[in-house]
């Protein structure tokens, strides 16, 4: 039964969306991922209990050679977004920092080729960007300073 769950699982996760909420200590939420849907095209992470660990450090991301490794792996995503209480810049809004980031994470992936990052949730700074892969070159398609609420984090 549970090898039939997971193969559903998998086969509904192909080339479609897929979300997960993570928590900012799981380092392996990416690995989890690619065992049960390698295949998928989109990919939103959305950090829980962003309030309660806004300080917490590493999160997955902050292992730049892993978390890049792991995004390898997904060889069909083309588009990933990241919701996060945590730092992805060490000033929020920065856009050349972000863009190195961005860089860092996703520069070798063949098809990724949209990302959207919401970081420092619950803080006065957080920002929302959204950033889309031109040919080699990463760039912001817009940026939004102390977003609202979630409607625009779709």
């Amino acid at each position: 039964m549970h090898m039939q769950l997971r193969s559903q699982a998998y086969q509904d996760a192909q080339d479609k969306h897929v979300t997960r909420l993570f928590i900012p200590d799981q380092h392996d939420i990416l690995t989890t991922i690619i065992e049960g849907a390698p295949l998928l095209a989109a990919l939103k992470l959305t950090e829980s209990l962003p309030n309660e660990f806004s300080n917490i450090s590493p999160r997955p991301f902050d292992n730049v050679r892993r978390w890049a490794n792991e995004l390898q792996r997904l060889q069909r995503l083309k588009c990933l977004l990241i919701k996060t209480a945590g730092l992805v810049v060490g000033t929020a809004g920065d856009h050349v920092e972000e863009g190195q980031v961005i860089k860092s994470w996703c520069g070798g992936h063949k098809h990724l080729s949209d990302m959207t990052i919401w970081y420092r949730v619950g803080q006065m700074d957080h920002t929302l960007s959204q950033w889309g892969r031109d040919g080699d070159e990463w760039r912001l398609y817009l940026q939004v300073p102390h977003p609202e609420d979630d409607s625009s984090f779709v």
